[in-house]
């Protein structure tokens, strides 16, 4: 039985309410070469329990939930650096944190628009991966055990957004993104839900050439598994949440500086966008 309650995708805060790392459907993983998404520069390591996006060239992106701070260790792009500077929004779920001697050369716009229901995602973080199928009496799979032990493996799928709502969740009230997990019949082809430690991983949408990150990873409907249908064989997705950045956008912005020199990257390797303002 599902629970009523959302869970956070973190370790420190798991009993309250976090988001894992992307779970996939054995059967619909993408394949190696699949590059119709973000670079995986774009998305790092928060600490030993969560993750972040790049949004500018030293800048990330992420939720709070998961802790850390000012001193934290980020991992991105093949580099490690320190925290040395956090930006907290006075309610919501999410924060700006600089990155000491950063020059990141891929970054995310940030996506303003108001029409996320029904687009597709990207969805990308460093969590818990599929485990063991969970098995009807009848021998049906209606979803899947969380497995892995710590943070360090990327990992991308796809999703649809489903609806806006207003969450609160540990003393925050955010505008968030919904999803949830169909299945493959009724899911996109590579279809994920996040889960322990994607937390502060990016929803991402194509516009044009280019990919924009729309949302968060923040909280999933169930601890330690991930369901598309309920036990007794009937479909039921878990639902899925990310905070919604345009909701945040003129706020992010406010922080972020004017970058002395532009670089556009297109999609034709796995390209992202530098921030323009």
């Amino acid at each position: 039985m599902k629970y009523n309650y959302v869970i956070l995708l973190t370790a420190s805060l798991f009993v309250a309410s976090p988001a894992f790392a992307v779970i996939l459907h054995p059967d619909a993983e993408p394949p190696m070469y699949w590059n119709d998404r973000p670079s995986d520069n774009v998305i790092g390591r928060w600490g030993s329990n969560g993750s972040c996006v790049a949004i500018a060239p030293d800048l990330v992106l992420t939720t709070r939930h998961q802790g850390g701070g000012i001193g934290t260790t980020v991992d991105i792009a093949g580099d490690s650096y320190t925290v040395s500077q956090v930006w907290y929004h006075s309610s919501a779920d999410i924060r700006v944190a600089k990155l000491d001697g950063a020059n990141l050369t891929e970054y995310a716009n940030l996506y303003t628009g108001d029409d996320e229901v029904g687009k597709n995602f990207v969805v990308g973080g460093f969590g818990r991966c599929r485990g063991e199928e969970l098995l009807t009496g009848g021998g049906i799979v209606y979803g899947y055990e969380w497995a892995g032990d710590d943070n360090q493996t990327l990992r991308w799928g796809t999703n649809i957004v489903d609806g806006i709502i207003a969450k609160s969740s540990r003393g925050y009230v955010s505008s968030v993104l919904q999803a949830d997990f169909d299945g493959l019949d009724t899911g996109t082809e590579y279809e994920a839900a996040p889960a322990e430690w994607d937390s502060g991983g990016g929803w991402f949408v194509k516009i044009g050439d280019e990919w924009q990150l729309v949302a968060l990873n923040a909280y999933v409907e169930q601890e330690g598994q991930t369901c598309f249908k309920s036990p007794s064989g009937a479909l039921d997705p878990d639902l899925f949440w990310g905070i919604r950045i345009s909701e945040y956008s003129d706020w992010v912005n406010s922080i972020v500086p004017e970058p002395a020199t532009l670089l556009l990257l297109t999609i034709g390797a796995l390209g992202v966008i530098h921030r323009r303002r």
